[in-house]
């Protein structure tokens, strides 16, 4: 069984591969916060999602934004305010990032959870 991992509305899910239609990015500096990337925002808090960089961890995204995560050794996913979620260890894997999804149903309106 693949492990799928929660922290606050992101889940991380285990894949096998990374689909040949997904390009590989280097994150660029206003992704970059305190030595993580950012796979979150919060437009509201600006407490974003962050994966800590190492040498061993890439980045791609597919055609349609998905964002894919490998990482040769463990790091560390976290908020940039550490006190709103807890920190969890990443393992060695392959990552797929799912953000939560919530609908209004006043306006019918689908819309990725934020903080």
């Amino acid at each position: 069984m693949k492990r799928h991992i929660s922290h606050g509305e992101v889940n991380l899910l285990e894949v096998n591969e990374i689909p040949t239609t997904a390009t590989k990015i280097n994150p660029t500096a206003d992704q970059i916060i305190k030595n993580g990337f950012k796979i979150a925002n919060s437009e509201a808090t600006g407490n974003h999602h962050l994966v800590k960089i190492n040498d061993q961890i890439e980045f791609f995204e597919d055609n349609d934004g998905t964002l894919f995560i490998r990482n040769l050794q463990p790091t560390t996913v976290e908020c940039v305010d550490t006190k709103r979620h807890d920190s969890i260890t990443l393992p060695s894997s392959i990552w797929k990032r799912k953000v939560s999804r919530e609908i209004d149903h006043l306006t019918n309106i689908v819309r990725e959870i934020g903080d």
